[in-house]
């Protein structure tokens, strides 16, 4: 069985009595389908109407994969792992979208078959890839994965003890006026909170990693979207406010491993990505 070494980090607060280990896994960008899909053409984004999505799977399996070894079976061999060893040290397992780089019945069933392999309690928040090239329609296939959620893809919470942790889906890089509803509610009254979504809020922490990889800034709240900065303003009042319970902001979409103030009291950290470097594993204990 394949064992994997984590990139360790740890994440303090103050007043915390317990500590509570939370692997991140993030961006593993699954290409897979089956004959349902080989005549199947693409219907969204910059290839509509041009590429089959077997065609597109083919380049992106091979994109993704390393020294030939495909993302899904480098995700099997995380999960194997994790069924047999995992809760000697982790206590959740924290998925922040992109798991699959487009949506097949094929990917998604052999996703849920890995899930179910986990003994530990899991929070699944989707990224933009996961419902792509859905040929079920985005309404049918959000509901599936709302499965996943809590029945709910928008916000849910997985309580560890005295610590929640809250996914917020943000696949379309912004906040709906429902979501950030739900969000309010889903820290009020809550000791301490861990807050993880797909795609990262721009920081001048953040941006000064861009450009020393000399990677493009797509996050929310950066010049790449300026039309989210409202709902951007909306989440940090609510998040960073005096008496907010949100110690930490998790997330992955970027693919790089970023950890850097967001504001005063939170620390952002973004996960890379996963054909490149193993899953985070965040130790969170009292400050």
């Amino acid at each position: 069985m394949k064992k994997f070494c984590f990139i360790q980090k740890e994440i303090n607060i103050p007043g915390l009595k317990e500590t509570y280990r939370i692997l991140h896994v993030t961006d593993v960008h699954i290409a897979m389908w089956d004959a349902h899909d080989e005549n199947t053409v693409i219907t969204v984004g910059a290839h509509k109407g041009k590429k089959l999505v077997s065609e597109f799977g083919v380049k992106r399996a091979k994109h993704f994969s390393v020294e030939g070894v495909s993302t899904a079976d480098q995700f099997t061999d995380l999960c194997n792992f994790l069924q047999a060893d995992g809760s000697s040290f982790a206590d959740a397992v924290v998925f922040t979208g992109d798991i699959l780089d487009f949506y097949t019945d094929a990917a998604f069933e052999f996703m849920l078959q890995n899930l179910n392999k986990l003994p530990m309690p899991y929070l699944f928040v989707l990224g933009n890839h996961d419902c792509i090239f859905s040929r079920h329609g985005q309404s049918l296939t959000l509901a599936r994965f709302a499965t996943l959620c809590g029945e709910n893809y928008k916000v849910q919470t997985l309580t560890l003890g005295e610590l929640s942790l809250v996914g917020a889906y943000n696949g379309n890089y912004t906040y709906d006026s429902e979501t950030l509803e739900l969000l309010s509610d889903a820290i009020r009254n809550q000791a301490h909170v861990l807050l993880f979504q797909h795609v990262p809020i721009n920081s001048p922490a953040l941006e000064k990693d861009y450009q020393r990889l000399g990677k493009h800034n797509i996050v929310i709240g950066s010049d790449a979207c300026p039309t989210q900065s409202t709902s951007k303003e909306l989440l940090m009042q609510m998040i960073d406010r005096e008496d907010s319970p949100v110690h930490a902001l998790i997330c992955g979409d970027s693919h790089v491993d970023h950890s850097g103030p967001l504001t005063e009291k939170i620390t952002q950290h973004v996960s890379p990505l996963f054909r490149d470097f193993p899953p985070v594993l965040f130790t969170v204990k009292g400050g």
